[in-house]
């Protein structure tokens, strides 16, 4: 679905973008809890001849920014306020070719189903059960919207690979070759009772593989008294 619509300034009511096109990329309209800053901007755009205003904030990802559009009749009401709302995510076209996202949100009573969150730089995200991700369409753009559950996390690379690297340090306490190679970059992939098996990703991005032999538990028998 592709529409055309103009943005105006609600107080000149002159054209202040070079919006040539919208397409809507995600219409679930799930409801989402969002906090209205109260530096967002009030403004108006032209629809069927029809004048309708809306509040307009961003969020910084690398490269740039996507833009959160609040639509209500006097929206200016909602500044500062934490609000349930429906959400949409449309991709825009500029004049030049440029695209980047608009984040919709249509204010309502109803109770949060979703968690909407914007990530500075989307190849860093791991997605989570129930979660989409909608990228930034083009360069220098890198960032991105994530809708999952209520109460799912963001949860980044490097995020996981801490809580890797504290799950196989404590797999490895007793046993101090183990720790040293996981201390150097070796991760564990799977085990048994005898073996470790290992694997390391080169700077170059060869997957290297390795084997650790368990040591193994001596049998101690305490003597008491003769």
């Amino acid at each position: 679905m592709s529409v055309t619509t103009q943005a105006v300034s609600s107080s000149t009511g002159k054209a202040t973008n070079n919006v040539l096109s919208r397409e809507l990329v995600w219409g679930a309209r799930e409801i989402v809890r969002v906090d209205v800053p109260k530096w967002a901007v009030p403004r108006s755009y032209v629809s069927n001849d029809e004048v309708k205003s809306y509040l307009d904030f961003y969020y910084h990802v690398k490269g740039g920014a996507i833009n959160f559009f609040l639509h209500a009749s006097n929206p200016s009401r909602f500044l500062g306020a934490e609000i349930c709302a429906e959400v949409e995510v449309w991709e825009r076209t500029l004049v030049g070719g440029k695209r980047n996202l608009q984040v919709n949100l249509h204010p309502c009573d109803k109770d949060p189903t979703h968690r909407i969150s914007v990530v500075p730089v989307a190849r860093d995200i791991i997605l989570q059960e129930g979660q989409k991700m909608i990228e930034t369409p083009c360069p220098p753009l890198q960032g991105g919207v994530v809708i999952g559950p209520v109460g799912s996390k963001i949860m980044t690379k490097q995020a996981i690979a801490a809580i890797k690297l504290r799950e196989d340090l404590e797999f490895a306490k007793g046993d101090s070759q183990l720790t040293r190679l996981i201390q150097h970059g070796w991760k564990i992939s799977r085990h048994n009772d005898v073996e470790v098996f290992l694997e390391k990703i080169l700077p170059d991005g060869v997957k290297k593989s390795g084997l650790h032999k368990r040591p193994r538990v001596k049998n101690r028998l305490t003597l008491e008294g003769r």
